[in-house]
């Protein structure tokens, strides 16, 4: 029960709705007929934009060039999805698993007026330790 709450929170995150709230589960069984009722509260909250995305020390300071793989647009929905699938793209062309250990990660700046998401992509260097 609690593995589907993990993917209820996860659809709501990957449309937007970043603030959304999910109640415990309430179960009751039926004596008579043995069915199972599962009852969930949830308030989804405002949906959520991406405000402006960026990338920062990107190899070789090439974050424009990195920028263009994000494929992520200002106005889109939020979505923790496509973020983790632009990191994964990030760090493919990066080559992050390779000779040049590294990792990307999104800070994240939220406006909750104007509901919108500002993320900005971060490349992180790892130094190589020989034993």
């Amino acid at each position: 029960l609690s593995q589907g709450l993990v993917y209820v929170r996860a659809w709501y995150y990957d449309r937007g709705y970043i603030e959304v709230t999910i109640s415990e589960p309430r179960v009751d069984v039926n004596e008579k007929t043995g069915a199972v009722t599962v009852e969930i509260d949830i308030e989804e909250g405002p949906m959520f934009r991406l405000g402006n995305v960026s990338v920062a020390d990107a190899p070789g300071g090439q974050n424009e060039a990195y920028r263009r793989l994000l494929l992520l647009e200002r106005g889109a929905v939020f979505s923790r999805a496509q973020i983790a699938d632009a990191i994964t793209r990030l760090k493919q062309k990066a080559g992050c698993a390779g000779a040049t250990p590294c990792d990307v990660y999104p800070a994240t700046k939220i406006d909750p007026k104007k509901r919108f998401i500002d993320v900005e992509f971060q490349f992180t260097k790892h130094e190589v330790v020989n034993p």
